[in-house]
């Protein structure tokens, strides 16, 4: 039972990390999507708020 409890909790640390990466990397894409989506003027206004190092 123990072991059992060991295994179900490594699949589950796996796939909160898996999940974890997966939100990292859409959260990259959406913000090169916002990038291109807006104005030069829109750019400097969004980095004036949250600046962004490249």
């Amino acid at each position: 039972l123990l072991a059992q409890k060991k295994e179900t909790a490594g699949v589950i640390d796996s796939l909160e990390e898996k999940l974890s990466l997966c939100r990292q990397s859409l959260e990259e894409v959406d913000l090169k999507l916002r990038r291109e989506e807006l104005s030069p003027e829109g750019r400097e206004r969004c980095q004036a708020v949250s600046p962004q190092t490249e």
